[in-house]
This record gives C-alpha cells, sequence and structure tokens, in this order.
C-alpha cells in the first residue's frame, strides 16, 4: 500500500465494468468532480449504514 499525504492512503481497486459504469452515473448524477470522490462518498455512506459513525475502525 502507499501512502499518501496526511492519514490518506493510495491504494489500487479491481472492480467489474457494469460496477464502474454505475459509479460514474452516480459521479454525475451526485456532481462530483472526481471518481475517488464519488467511490470515498458510496464507501462512507455504505459503513455507516451497515456499523453506524463510529462502531469500529
Amino acid at each position: 500500500m502507499k501512502k499518501g499525504v496526511g492519514d490518506t492512503i493510495i491504494f489500487n481497486l479491481s472492480i467489474p465494468g457494469k460496477l464502474l459504469e454505475r459509479i460514474d452515473d452516480f459521479k454525475f448524477e451526485q456532481r462530483f468532480v472526481t471518481r475517488a470522490a464519488a467511490i470515498r462518498y458510496l464507501m462512507t455512506w455504505a459503513l455507516n449504514r451497515l456499523h453506524g459513525p463510529n462502531d469500529g475502525p
């Protein structure tokens, strides 16, 4: 894993093309500037729904 700036870690992720299309559609509809920002939002949203905002690491 590469280290980024501050607490940010840079990593690679392989996902199916259809999922990437859905992410790109979401990015456009929600007006995110970057794909990475949309993915960070989606990951945080999903984890908060499953575990709450401060449940565990």
